[in-house]
Parts: C-alpha cells; sequence; structure tokens
C-alpha cells in the first residue's frame, strides 16, 4: 500500500511539472488571459446597450423625448439584457478563477469589474423603468454612474494587458 502511494504521488509531481513546462497547461496566468477573453466576449455585447441606454437618458434629459417614452424603450431593451445575464451567469459557472487569481494585480486592479459591466444594462432598466418622475430617475442615474467610467477604464486597460501579452 505504501508502494502505491509513492507510485500516486511521483505521477502527480511529474503530472504538475510537464504541466508548467509544457505549452497549454493552464497557469494562473493563462487563466487570467482566458477570464479577460471571457469577460471581454460578454462586455462586448452589453456595452451597446448601456450605450443605447445613456443615449435615451441624455434624450429625456434634453426633452427631446418623455418619461413615458424613455421608460417604453427601456421595457423594449428589458428582455435581450436579461437574456445576455442569463446566459452570462450560465457560463461564468464555466469560468471560474483559483482564489489566487482574484488576489492578482490584474484582476483587482481592473478584471474584477467586468461582471459589473455585464450586468449593468439589465439592472439599470429593472431600477429605472418604474421611476415616477425624472428627478427619481436622475438620483438613480447619478448613483450607478459615479464611479461607471472608473470601472470601464479599469476592466478595459486590465484586459487588454492581459490579452495582448499573448
Amino acid at each position: 500500500m505504501v508502494i502505491f502511494m509513492r507510485i500516486k504521488r511521483a505521477v502527480l509531481l511529474i503530472t504538475i511539472g510537464l504541466c508548467l513546462l509544457l505549452p497549454g497547461c493552464s497557469t494562473s496566468q493563462d487563466s487570467l488571459k482566458e477570464m479577460a477573453r471571457f469577460e471581454m466576449q460578454y462586455y462586448n455585447q452589453a456595452r451597446p446597450m448601456m450605450d443605447r441606454i445613456l443615449s435615451l437618458y441624455n434624450e429625456l434629459h434634453n426633452e427631446k423625448i418623455s418619461l413615458q417614452q424613455y421608460q417604453a424603450e427601456l421595457i423594449v431593451m428589458k428582455e435581450p439584457a436579461r437574456k445576455l445575464n442569463k446566459e452570462y451567469q450560465n457560463a461564468l459557472k464555466k469560468h471560474q478563477l483559483l482564489k489566487e487569481d482574484e488576489k492578482s494585480q490584474l484582476y483587482v486592479d481592473g478584471l474584477y469589474y467586468g461582471h459589473y459591466l455585464v450586468l449593468e444594462p439589465y439592472g439599470y432598466i429593472v431600477l429605472m423603468k418604474d421611476a415616477k418622475a425624472i428627478e427619481e430617475i436622475d438620483n438613480i442615474h447619478e448613483i450607478m454612474m459615479l464611479t461607471r467610467e472608473r470601472k470601464v477604464t479599469m476592466f478595459e486597460n486590465a484586459c487588454s494587458r492581459l490579452i495582448e501579452d499573448t
């Protein structure tokens, strides 16, 4: 039994050693790159939705559309945003990072925000669709936009550094 355990341990150590040496075996950096590609794929689907939402907000503020038109447009966008959220959440189950990867500087400094940015359009729509007054919309919008630009910049920078490093 002891010999079997030693052989099993030796095989495991050799396998780990080969994985570190052979191309194609996953390393922490590889898993971060894969996560960056994954997050960027979904972010690129969410970004046009959020751009449209922000455009509608500006149209509402510039009195080009009414509150009712604004909310009607959001309702039209709700189902595609919900579907993207659901698809993303299901796919995310297959793209989990190890705890050590989540401590990586590139993850902490930006990749972390991908999740927020992909879910943002649906969250925005849900919060805004039942607002009773433009002032209420302004308050919600201000809170949601408070750190958005910083999150977008940090996320895009982290992804480009990870993806371009291939």
